[in-house]
């Protein structure tokens, strides 16, 4: 490293053993790469990643973006798809949904390279069903891609019996009907959600988002306001921002609570309930801050000004 220093194609910042090491220049850098034969050179992209694994915990939380390309330069694919996902979840938690979007298109492109069918399919499964919201934030719920990712998901999730995840995959084809003004798919997706509540293992996550489709498409697509009333004072009651606010990141890119208060208010608006309307909004906007999450947010200041 010091002839390195010396002869001026590397700089060096500090003083070893803590000092830090960047190449004059990107070139200078792509040739040193070039030089290393291909072994070698996925032998050391592994020990980076196993060194920031073991030394820098702080590095893996921030940027596990960075240990899926060193991962998947080692051709370690199934590590790497474990961080690309990580990497993807991250940022969508900060709603940075094209770095998202992104990570989660690279996770999906190596899964060719797992020989394990069922762990392949497990994986597109979960990556699929990640990527459907943040695609819904970056390109439109209507968008052609959007429709056939949640669509191969719930092939997925049919072939391997994962109520859970097809109750997901379907909530997301139903969000794409919504957005494409289809009332008929929308309406047969909603029945399909509210059949899976009738299975044993219904989980409380699943009941609120039935409701949340349900409230969503009889006030939109229906004009029923009773029937949507009907469905946020089922579904809502259910609601708990400290156990259900990820539910942005699974469902349509928007938190279900602020989006019940939202349409309540709406309707109150509506039938000229002007006090009650006002009292949701305030809610809804309320609730929208707290999240810290841009997407709930930007639904909140939609329905607020939608109300007043």
């Amino acid at each position: 490293m010091e002839q390195l220093v010396e002869a001026g194609l590397v700089f060096r910042r500090g003083q070893p053993p803590d000092a830090t090491y960047t190449f004059k220049h990107a070139l200078v850098q792509d040739a040193a790469y070039a030089t290393l034969l291909r072994g070698p050179r996925q032998a050391l992209h592994v020990r980076v990643a196993d060194a920031l694994e073991q030394h820098s915990p702080d590095i893996v939380d921030r940027q596990p973006e960075l240990l899926a390309h060193h991962l998947t330069a080692a051709r370690a694919t199934e590590r790497a798809v474990e961080y690309w996902f990580r990497a993807g979840e991250r940022a969508a938690s900060r709603s940075a949904n094209r770095e998202a979007t992104a990570h989660y298109r690279a996770g999906l492109q190596l899964l060719e390279q797992f020989a394990d069918l069922a762990e392949r399919e497990a994986w597109e499964l979960r990556l699929s069903i990640a990527l459907g919201p943040v695609l819904m934030m970056t390109a439109s719920s209507t968008a052609p891609e959007v429709r056939g990712v949640y669509a191969r998901a719930s092939r997925l999730a049919r072939q391997a019996g994962r109520s859970v995840e097809l109750f997901r995959a379907l909530w997301g084809s139903w969000l794409a009907a919504v957005a494409a003004a289809d009332s008929r798919s929308a309406g047969a997706f909603l029945d399909e959600l509210f059949a899976l509540l009738a299975q044993p293992d219904v989980s409380e996550e699943m009941t609120l988002q039935a409701h949340h489709a349900a409230w969503t498409t009889t006030f939109f697509l229906r004009g029923d306001f009773s029937s949507a009333r009907r469905h946020i004072e089922a579904g809502l009651p259910l609601y708990r921002p400290e156990t259900h606010a990820h539910h942005a990141l699974l469902y349509g890119g928007h938190d279900p609570g602020v989006c019940g208060y939202g349409v309540g208010g709406m309707i109150s608006a509506l039938l000229g309930y002007l006090d009650r309307a006002s009292r949701e909004a305030a809610e809804a906007l309320s609730l929208g801050r707290a999240l810290s999450h841009h997407g709930s947010l930007a639904q909140a200041y939609w329905f607020s000004s939608e109300v007043y």
